[in-house]
């Protein structure tokens, strides 16, 4: 650690005079080869800890309190407690009733904090307990944040997406098969709320087209695998849905045109390997 830190003191006197925490924050933030990266974690936390606490400034005092955070601190929570209220609070306020255990708390803390890092921490959670339902809960709720900020176009373009998907799943887990239109219709609502705000994605339009055949409507969903093979020519899966609508039409010589240029693109895709078994048959 005394090695490290010298290191990291030698490297803020040849900044000239840039302070700690301007060396802290650069230091996570920093492109590969920057001189910045010598810079190991420890020393940095190191420099951190050797400010006073009361004398530091509010930008130090969350770098102080985050990494209590990160080092399972027993004071952490009344140092992330001393800190102004605000988004940076509350993310600190999240990680904590992560560490905890509380969950719910730690969305709603995420939620307020806008940080996407901790809700999708959470999402993964729910997917690997198996709670579908808890899963859609989370993505309409993260929806619902992102739509407050104009700022965040993609991201909530992403999030509509992901409840789609949640959707789908959720979906998936009732029976009789009959019975899972409305969570279809829901799902597929997202997905077109995704392309509204990404209308180029063709990660989204593949989406909202499969989901077009899943409610049987072969021509809306011809429209968006022809909208996502022209935003990416070598979309395999754009000219697999499209081989797929075509052989479902009886049009064989067009599925055979379209899978084999998917074929090309990527045969080792399911969709893929899948339409040349039913073209074999």
């Amino acid at each position: 650690m005394r090695v490290a830190f010298v290191v990291a003191a030698a490297i803020v006197v040849a900044l000239a005079g840039v302070q700690a925490v301007s060396v802290a924050v650069l230091r996570d933030r920093a492109q590969p080869g920057s001189l910045l990266l010598l810079i190991p974690r420890d020393a940095t936390r190191a420099l951190l800890s050797a400010v006073p606490r009361r004398a530091a400034t509010p930008a130090l005092r969350l770098l102080l309190a985050r990494a209590d955070v990160e080092s399972g601190d027993p004071l952490a929570a009344a140092h992330v407690a001393a800190l102004p209220a605000g988004r940076d609070r509350a993310s600190l306020e999240g990680m904590l009733a992560e560490s905890r255990g509380q969950y719910d708390a730690a969305i709603r803390d995420y939620l307020v904090a806008g940080d996407m890092g901790g809700l999708e921490r959470e999402a993964r959670r729910f997917e690997i307990a198996g709670d579908t339902g808890g899963a859609v809960r989370l993505q309409r709720a993260i929806v619902a944040r992102l739509a407050l900020d104009p700022t965040q176009p993609d991201a909530l373009a992403e999030a509509y997406w992901r409840l789609g998907l949640a959707e789908q799943l959720d979906g998936y887990m009732h029976y009789p098969i009959d019975s899972r239109r409305p969570w279809a219709v829901r799902a597929m609502a997202a997905y077109v709320q995704a392309v509204a705000l990404a209308p180029l994605s063709e990660k989204y339009l593949i989406a909202a087209g499969s989901q077009e055949i899943n409610l049987d409507d072969a021509r809306a969903a011809q429209r968006y695998f022809e909208r996502a093979r022209d935003a990416d020519p070598t979309s395999a899966q754009a000219w697999a849905g499209l081989a797929a609508l075509a052989l479902r039409a009886g049009d064989r010589a067009t599925a055979r045109r379209d899978a084999a240029r998917a074929t090309r693109l990527n045969p080792s895709l399911p969709a893929v390997q899948r339409l040349n078994d039913d073209l074999r048959r």
